[in-house]
């Protein structure tokens, strides 16, 4: 959507089964639900981690890693990401 001084937003729609691909993290970011979301963070050297978020949801997330999202439910997955590189 934008990158300004220190932040970046950008906007994902994902069909169901639809994968961001591995990017990494450096700083921290918040998720912001737009639809009801099912998805999987794969984070390296983690393993998988499931996320349920009702339209409206955020999460607050750490940086300093690197993941896959996948869209797991059966509707197209929107959310926004708020970066602080």
């Amino acid at each position: 959507m934008f990158v300004e001084d220190g932040v970046r937003v950008s906007e994902f729609e994902l069909q169901p089964g639809g994968v961001v691909p591995k990017h990494h993290h450096k700083g921290p970011h918040l998720l912001v639900a737009v639809s009801d979301l099912d998805i999987r963070s794969d984070v390296e050297g983690q393993g998988p981690m499931p996320g349920h978020f009702k339209s409206g949801d955020s999460k607050w997330l750490p940086g300093g890693y690197s993941h896959t999202i996948t869209n797991t439910g059966h509707h197209p997955a929107k959310f926004v990401t708020v970066e602080f590189p």
